[in-house]
């Protein structure tokens, strides 16, 4: 898939920089020889920002259909919290409010908003892809800390990695698939140039801490990356599958996960970076069923026929005997008169 863009709306002064988290699920769903799906969570920070619009450019066709808000789950989940934010964390909810208050050893840290996406969230179809626009400005009180989190799942979305398997692999019954994702943010050079028109004619989203998830089956074998992984560790299968629903296979599954920056807020001496790209490869073992199912096929035919073949053999064979038989027997006859 081609570079994902962030940006603000609206031109600001200043720098605008959040922390960013990218979730890249590749699940296989339930079932006899099911596919997988692909499809992408993102969470940010906005803290202290003035903007009270972000778009995410997605290089593919979407529709709200395929946006679901993932802030109403952490509501329902307490234990999500900790998982997420990989620390011990409790939440205060008040029904009234679409924020969910984040507390850490009893002192307010940030707010988990809850995203109506019929009202917070709009999209447009420009560019050959999809912008996603993310109504920011209903935070109450604005100086204060917001996270936000949503998921993007789409059949459009299968080019978010690529597969590649041997040229010869339809005459083996299995062979080794090589996956292959690249990842990408505000890579102008795979930006349409009106795109990135468009994005300097507002405010570019610049960030101080990036950081990429990629869940797998524990079958795949991890085989390259451009950067180093920071950890990878086993999906806690009963919190994880909730999250994601009930209708994939969700055992013996790895999360490998990459972080650049600092998780903190922002001062004079924080790095920060106009966007962000990664580079990963998997390979795993495939059984090639098709090619099974012909070998058993043709294992049946050549057995049919070698019956048919045999029988038909035997037949003309006790024929030529009868046959002789018969003759031998006139001629022993004639022989003794």
């Amino acid at each position: 898939m081609e570079s994902l863009a962030i940006w603000f709306s609206g031109k600001h002064t200043g720098t605008k920089s959040i922390e960013a988290h990218f979730n890249l699920w590749r699940l296989k769903k339930q079932g006899y020889c099911s596919k997988y799906d692909n499809f992408i969570d993102i969470g940010f920070f906005i803290e202290d920002c003035e903007p009270k619009e972000i778009n995410i450019y997605f290089p593919v066709i979407l529709n709200k259909d395929d946006i679901e808000d993932l802030g109403v789950k952490f509501k329902n989940q307490p234990q999500l919290l900790d998982s997420v934010f990989n620390e011990s964390l409790t939440k205060v909810v008040q029904e009234a409010n679409k924020c969910i208050e984040v507390q850490k050893d009893g002192a307010s840290i940030f707010y988990v908003y809850c995203l109506d996406k019929e009202h917070d969230i709009k999209i447009e179809h420009k560019f050959e892809g999809t912008i996603i626009k993310i109504d920011l400005s209903k935070r109450k009180p604005l100086d204060k800390k917001y996270y936000f989190r949503f998921r993007v799942k789409s059949n459009n979305m299968k080019d978010i990695s690529h597969e590649y398997k041997p040229s010869n692999s339809f005459m083996e019954s299995a062979f080794t698939k090589l996956e292959i994702v690249d990842f990408k943010i505000n890579e102008m050079r795979n930006l349409q140039l009106s795109l990135i028109e468009e994005i300097g004619a507002q405010t570019m989203c610049l960030f101080h801490c990036v950081k990429l998830f990629l869940v797998r089956q524990a079958y795949y074998e991890f085989a390259y990356s451009d950067k180093p992984i920071k950890n990878s560790r086993i999906v806690e299968n009963d919190i994880w599958s909730n999250y994601v629903g009930d209708r994939y296979t969700f055992e013996r599954m790895l999360v490998y996960y990459w972080k650049v920056g600092e998780d903190k807020k922002p001062d004079a001496n924080t790095k920060i970076s106009e966007g962000y790209s990664s580079l990963a490869k998997f390979k795993y073992e495939e059984n090639n069923w098709t090619t099974i199912l012909i070998f058993l096929v043709v294992v049946v035919l050549i057995g049919t026929f070698s019956g048919v073949l045999g029988n038909y053999c035997s037949a003309k064979i006790n024929k030529r005997t009868n046959l002789f038989d018969a003759t031998f027997k006139t001629i022993s006859t004639g022989v003794k008169r």
